[in-house]
């Protein structure tokens, strides 16, 4: 067995596995490096994908134990660091379920502990049965069932809703895009709903709103209020963890990543990265 192309081959579903887990570009990439360490340590494997599908999880579950306090004392709204990509790259170009790579969706699994994560994980973004699960978690398919059921009874009030066309979607962003841009309120009111909501996660690092702002209204008020204090010199739309979003620029650095779900026409939800330290994977304008 040629190990290299093993681990080759495996790279980008284990990197999407972690991510899913930890909302962490950094921490993924640590937990795909030590996992190849630990398979070119592994001897006698008969069922390679298995193996490494384990390995990750459960790094990736210690990781979440040790990061609870961490994440805790975090300041205001915590959200996923982001990943983005050119339009040109597609949104098949980020594999597995879409709607599980969501800012919001990321989001919403910090309700989780990390065992029901790595559980609802497995089973909604990469569609693994209960029994192989059980083998990655060392649990009874059983008990994983129970843990599915009670992680989605965790997440049941905070659904977050999305288009699933990937057109209507942009188009939703585009229309955003434009209000923003002529400091719209009435604009943006119209494109939202009427419980939209909108998160900033400024990490107390930059300035952001510490708790989520609620109702198109005072969404509406809260981004051109916030867009004229600190204007952008440039937003783009870009994929936003595999769905359009937008960008926004300063001296060609970027310095606010927004993540939009929409459904049934409106904007429901918009997810505002603007802590500088999610921000380093973003590329900056050429």
């Amino acid at each position: 067995m040629d190990r290299n192309a093993v681990f080759v081959d495996n790279r980008d579903r284990l990197f999407r596995l972690a991510y899913r887990m930890l909302g962490s570009v950094a921490e993924a990439e640590d937990v795909v490096q030590e996992s190849w360490i630990r398979w070119q340590r592994a001897s006698d494997v008969s069922a390679p994908r298995s193996y490494l599908d384990r390995i990750v999880t459960r790094l990736c579950i210690d990781q979440l134990r040790a990061a609870t306090r961490a994440r805790q004392a975090y300041v205001g709204p915590w959200l996923p660091e982001p990943i983005v990509a050119s339009e040109e790259a597609g949104p098949e170009a980020l594999h597995g379920r879409r709607e599980t790579l969501a800012l919001g969706f990321l989001a919403l699994l910090e309700r989780l502990t990390p065992l029901e994560r790595a559980v609802y994980v497995l089973r909604e973004a990469l569609d693994y049965d209960y029994d192989s699960i059980a083998a990655i978690v060392d649990k009874k398919a059983a008990n994983c069932r129970q843990l599915y059921h009670r992680a989605c009874k965790h997440l049941s009030d905070g659904k977050v809703r999305s288009d699933v066309d990937y057109e209507a979607a942009r188009a939703k962003v585009e229309q955003l895009l434009a209000a923003i841009g002529a400091a719209d309120v009435r604009m943006l009111e119209r494109l939202l709903a009427e419980d939209a909501v909108i998160c900033t996660d400024g990490g107390g690092r930059v300035r952001a709103a510490l708790k989520p702002v609620r109702g198109a209204a005072s969404v509406a008020r809260f981004i051109v209020g916030v867009t004229r204090k600190a204007p952008a010199d440039e937003i783009r739309i870009a994929l936003v963890n595999g769905s359009p979003g937008l960008v926004a620029y300063t001296d060609g650095r970027p310095v606010a990543v927004l993540g939009v779900s929409s459904s049934g026409g409106r904007i429901d939800a918009i997810y505002a990265v603007l802590n500088p330290a999610k921000l380093g994977g973003v590329p900056a304008l050429c």
